[in-house]
Parts: C-alpha cells; structure tokens; sequence
C-alpha cells in the first residue's frame, strides 16, 4: 500500500446535547463570543465565527471582525465603510442607492425620486 491514498472524514462535535440544549446551560456552552451554534449531524454541536468574523469561536474573543472593506472582500461601487461583523456601501454626493454592485447601485434617478416633486431654483448673483 505504498505510495497510496485514502479518502478520510473527520467527523466531531461538541458537547452532550444539542445547540438548544447547550445554550441554555450558558457555563457549558462552548461557542463564545461572535460565533454560531451548529448542531451536529448524530450528537452534540460545533461552533463557527458568525459571519463578518474569522478565528477560533472556541475561545474567548476568539472571533474578532475583519475588515470587508480591504480587498475584493465587498460588492460596493464606490465607497466602503467597515462595521462589527458587516460593511456598509456608499455613493457619492448626488446619487443614491445601496452602492452594491449586485444591489440597486447608485444613480441620479433615485436621488432625484427622494426629493420629490419639489422644484429647486438655485440664483448666483
């Protein structure tokens, strides 16, 4: 059997009962903070950083925030502002929308329809 490979799977869990169970004895249960609760397919759970979050959510701020805003880690068009756990897109003076890519985008008509049908006149003199 040299030079061979086999398919493994590693399947684990956590705890004596389910996320239900576990969350409510709050001392045992195992996922800190910035994490979800998963229930395992036979027995017990396994913790996973909520979204927005990377790093270990088995231990005590383990899961900290990551910056969607660095990187190709976001949809926005324009500007990005990073927030616990999310990110916010925004357009620029003039335009509105969601300023995501795959969202409504940022246009002039949108901004037009939030000012309703008020005339402006703007004199320079």
């Amino acid at each position: 059997m040299l030079n061979r490979s086999l398919p493994v799977v590693f399947k684990w869990a956590v705890g004596n009962g389910d996320c239900e169970y576990s969350q409510k004895d709050k001392p045992s249960h195992i996922c800190k903070e910035n994490s979800v609760c998963i229930d395992a397919t036979d027995f017990g759970y396994n913790c996973h950083c909520a979204p927005g979050y990377r790093g270990n959510p088995y231990l005590p701020n383990g899961c900290q925030d990551f910056n969607e805003c660095e990187g190709a880690l976001n949809d926005c068009i324009y500007g990005c502002v990073n927030t616990n756990g999310s990110y916010n897109c925004s357009c620029p003076f003039g335009k509105s929308g969601d300023g995501r890519e795959h969202g409504s985008g940022c246009s002039y008509l949108e901004a037009a329809k939030s000012l309703g049908n008020t005339l402006y006149i703007i004199g320079i003199g």
